[in-house]
């Protein structure tokens, strides 16, 4: 088993940490691997896509698990398909597409693994109607830090099935899982385009859209203010069916790589505001239906597109706000943003459904709100502002992308801490599971 020394970051490349990363082989039992981390403390890492600090040990071992990446088995009839942890969206799509199936639910890149996806708990364009990808997971095999290998399902071990699916990797080292399969029959999803000019039209047009489509999202012009606080398009989809009854293929293109990091002066107020007010103008989509990559997974086609945030990297920042709160929650965010002279694209607006079963799971019934913001002065600050705005409405931060939350701030946003506190102490007593992130927000008890 291959041992190195290196700086590890998060997609957002925001304080890196200096960790022993060690990769186990594609064979390599997970009994094994904990074995020889007993002495450690110790967190799993996959492609490495999540935001900030969760998936970095600093002065500690990280497991890298992408070599574990075995599709184990695809089961037509059932329409499930088992998989080690290590094997990316990417690997599976590469096998269900052709086969006539698409990801129950999918976030916006499919470079992510199986186990992250679980250990994040990822929510799609289809939350309103499908839930997280908790929601459509079978199984999973759990290796524990104190040696315990467990088969875990809604039957057997369902407080550690659940607490495992947004648990950010702290119960353990997820070996495989079985997942349910969205059956499709064809390669494209018909699209709704329509622009709106304000907040209150962009979240009546999503509520609208979410009754009628299995997929819906909106993008924001961030910088507009003003009567045009809000203002943007929002994009409805579904599925579209086969009638010539043609192979389906599965074949990605990109349009190339970042080469290098951008310089940091090119994000100005001045750039971001041009960006947004073109996207405004000649929209997002053209035609009435597009690809499941270009539907799911537009930026997948610029490989390294952090780097356009220059060396210093960024932050994505998503929060919920609950339904009865959803207005006034979200248009005091914008006002925020808008405001603050910090330069900001990339956001979207998306509705949101039924909560997670697990006591870390991210989404509850409401509307969410996801920005990047490049790494500079008066980003804490800005967040920090937003985080105690979203508290005041009942809302949360996604801790897949949280790089700067405050422990009191945290336990405010999910009050079932304790609950998934005492699994892991249960699971392990020497607490030997640990990440930047969970010693920063003092996840497990006593951190």
């Amino acid at each position: 088993m291959k041992r190195s020394n290196e700086l590890l970051a998060g997609w957002g490349n925001v304080r890196p940490a200096r960790c022993s990363v060690l990769r186990p082989g594609p064979e390599q039992a997970a009994s094994s691997i904990v074995e020889q981390v007993a002495d450690n403390t110790w967190i799993a890492r996959g492609l490495g896509r999540s935001y900030g600090d969760s998936a970095q040990n600093d002065a500690g071992v990280v497991i890298d698990s992408t070599a574990r990446n075995k599709i184990l088995r695809i089961d037509v009839e059932k329409r499930t398909l088992t998989a080690q942890a290590g094997a990316s969206l990417a690997d599976i799509l590469s096998i269900i597409v052709p086969a006539g199936f698409f990801l129950p639910v999918s976030p916006g890149t499919q470079y992510v693994t199986l186990g992250g996806a679980i250990a994040a708990d990822v929510h799609g364009k289809n939350h309103h109607v499908d839930g997280s990808f908790g929601e459509h997971l079978e199984s999973l095999v759990l290796q524990t830090a104190s040696g315990q290998r467990l088969l875990c399902s809604r039957e057997q071990h369902a407080d550690i099935f659940h607490a495992t699916q947004g648990g950010m990797g702290l119960t353990g080292l997820i070996d495989e899982a079985t997942f349910r399969l969205l059956p499709i029959e064809s390669t494209r999803i018909s699209v709704v385009a329509s622009r709106t000019s304000n907040l209150e039209e962009t979240l009546a047009r999503l509520e609208s859209t979410s009754s009628r489509y299995r997929y819906s999202v909106s993008w924001i012009d961030v910088l507009a203010s003003g009567s045009a606080l809000g203002r943007g398009w929002v994009l409805a989809g579904d599925h579209v069916p086969n009638q010539n009854k043609e192979p389906l293929r599965w074949q990605p293109k990109a349009w190339g790589s970042v080469p290098f990091f951008m310089p940091s002066s090119l994000l100005s107020r001045t750039t971001c505001g041009w960006f947004n007010s073109r996207v405004y103008r000649r929209g997002i989509v053209t035609g009435d239906s597009v690809s499941l990559e270009q539907f799911f997974y537009p930026l997948d086609r610029i490989h390294h597109w952090n780097r356009i945030y220059g060396r210093r990297g960024f932050i994505e920042y998503q929060a919920v706000i609950p339904t009865e709160n959803a207005h006034r929650g979200l248009a005091g965010l914008l006002e925020r943003i808008a405001s603050s002279g910090i330069p900001a694209f990339f956001a979207g607006i998306k509705a949101t459904g039924a909560a997670g079963k697990g006591p870390l799971s991210f989404l509850v019934p409401g509307m969410t709100l996801g920005i990047d913001f490049p790494w500079r002065a008066g980003v804490e600050d800005l967040v920090d502002q937003l985080d105690r705005w979203v508290i005041k409405h009942g809302g949360r931060v996604y801790l897949a992308k949280d790089a700067l939350l405050y422990v009191d701030h945290f336990r405010a946003m999910y009050p079932r801490l304790t609950e998934f506190q005492a699994i892991c102490d249960r699971l392990d007593p020497e607490r030997r599971l640990v990440s930047d992130q969970s010693r920063r927000l003092q996840i497990r008890s006593q951190d």
